[in-house]
């Protein structure tokens, strides 16, 4: 159940997550043109995506 639950329901929220984050990575280096902003933007976006995996799943064992 809970790969059904993936693809239904985590995956769509996965898709928005992402395309947040994807902005916020665009934003944050077209400010910033220091090679170490463009590493720390790096890790956030890891972060994010992390927490994108998290959230999406986390909805799929509430149910």
């Amino acid at each position: 159940p809970s790969i059904i639950c993936y693809r239904n329901i985590a995956q769509p929220l996965l898709a928005d997550c992402y395309a947040m984050v994807f902005h916020l990575i665009i934003a944050i280096s077209s400010k910033v043109d220091l090679i170490m902003m463009k590493f720390l933007s790096l890790s956030l976006l890891l972060g994010l995506v992390t927490f994108c995996e998290s959230a999406g799943l986390a909805d799929c064992y509430a149910m």
